[in-house]
């Protein structure tokens, strides 16, 4: 459809057809790129070829190799070496749009692959369409049988690296906030080995993911259709769901005033357009480490009080609803977890990720610490008994009671009320 919107022909040569394992995601986005790269810099009544090959690299390794040549306007020789750098753009280029990072990327994508990419400039005598021809070479990774293939391609060619850490629920979560499709992919691409990455088209698909999945982490661009970067901060930093999720603001606009005015919303961090990933990962990685060591130290506190969070109002105003809840509730032997949620209008999952985020607990953990603190007043305040105590502090089992005591006072009840208790 581009090709026919531009007029150009566009032509497939694939003589035979053979069977390989391959990426199927990554191999689909260096094909989607070439060609609608020489889409984008053919004039009208152009052609582009696109072929299929099966050959073997200077090694004797059987590749795939993947041309895609045009008639458009073509790259100077100067530019040639330069094209597969990051944001580069070749000045020259009167049709040039985006944002200069697709070849970049597509270079990153074969490489992962153990793939090679070479451009050639001109190929065509036709001065006035001297033409363009990118090459991609990825070995082929050949299955004997169906049924053994998984067995044979196990070359970490194959591997998509960022399954694993996919599948693991504790690797942070991390919401890309980004409607350029050039822009998210790279950072996408560039943060999916060490993180889980989700992505959002828009900050009003970008709050509904935020609000649902509760990210550790946000990069969010500044100049966005629906809602924009600076009302998505606001809105999440509003929230008491997502209060004390980090958030990156990336923006092109490089002035101090704009800087201050993302700050002022809430962002915990401002990146300028263009960036290099590598700045991009580190202030991730330094965000998720405040935060880690922020819990850590909450969490060596014995239930933390709200004026021990700095971080924001929000936070300080949820953990002084979950202790007013719990002061009203801490009774019920039947108060659970999701109870708690409930009295607080969250799901779960939600009071899970904030509790864990904001106080470095399981809600189960901050309930019952809350009931060990009550109980350990009244051991020291009253003459109850040890059985009539727990259940005043929702305990319907003293045996369980006791254990529970001595796991959070490192005495027994008993042994605590004699050490506390004047003589």
């Amino acid at each position: 459809p581009l090709a026919e919107q531009a007029q150009l022909v566009l032509s497939l040569e694939a003589p035979e057809t053979w069977r390989g394992v391959f990426d199927f995601d990554k191999l689909q986005k260096i094909f989607t790129n070439l060609i609608s790269n020489s889409i984008k810099y053919t004039q009208s009544g152009g052609e582009i070829h696109v072929a299929l090959r099966r050959g073997s690299d200077r090694h004797g390794i059987p590749v795939l190799r993947f041309v895609v040549e045009d008639t458009g306007e073509g790259i100077p020789p100067e530019h040639l070496n330069l094209i597969f750098e990051r944001f580069y753009r070749v000045p020259e280029a009167s049709m040039a749009v985006g944002a200069g990072i697709g070849l970049n990327l597509t270079k990153e994508l074969v490489e992962l692959l153990n793939g090679t990419i070479h451009v050639e400039s001109p190929i065509h005598s036709d001065a006035k369409r001297p033409g363009t021809r990118f090459t991609v070479e990825l070995p082929i990774c050949e299955p004997i049988t169906p049924e053994i293939a998984a067995v044979e391609c196990s070359d970490p060619v194959d591997v998509d690296p960022a399954v694993e850490y996919r599948s693991v629920e504790d690797t942070p979560l991390i919401l890309v906030v980004e409607d350029d499709e050039d822009i998210r992919n790279f950072i996408v691409e560039g943060l999916r080995t060490d993180y889980r990455v989700e992505i959002a088209e828009n900050g009003e698909i970008g709050l509904r993911k935020a609000i649902e999945m509760v990210p550790d982490l946000i990069v969010t661009d500044l100049m966005m259709p629906v809602l924009d970067g600076m009302s998505l901060c606001r809105k999440l930093k509003l929230s008491m769901e997502t209060s004390h999720v980090p958030l990156i603001m990336l923006t092109a606009k490089s002035t101090l005033e704009s800087q201050i005015e993302g700050l002022k919303t809430g962002a915990d961090d401002y990146l300028t357009k263009p960036f290099h990933m590598e700045l991009l990962r580190v202030r991730v990685a330094n965000l998720l480490e405040s935060r880690r060591l922020l819990r850590e130290k909450f969490g060596r506190e014995t239930l933390v009080p709200a004026e021990k969070i700095p971080e924001n109002t929000l936070d300080k105003d949820f953990i002084d609803k979950a202790l007013q809840v719990l002061e009203e509730r801490y009774s019920e032997w039947s108060f659970k977890p999701e109870d708690l949620a409930s009295a607080l209008n969250m799901t779960l999952r939600t009071l899970q990720r904030k509790v864990k985020a904001v106080m470095n607990r399981t809600p189960a953990d901050f309930m019952n610490e809350f009931r060990m603190m009550k109980a350990a007043e009244m051991l020291t305040e009253t003459s109850e008994s040890v059985a009539e105590i727990a259940f005043r502090v929702g305990y319907d089992e003293p045996t369980h009671f006791s254990r529970q005591f001595k796991k959070y006072h490192e005495l027994s009840p008993s042994e605590y009320r004699a050490a506390r208790r004047p003589s």
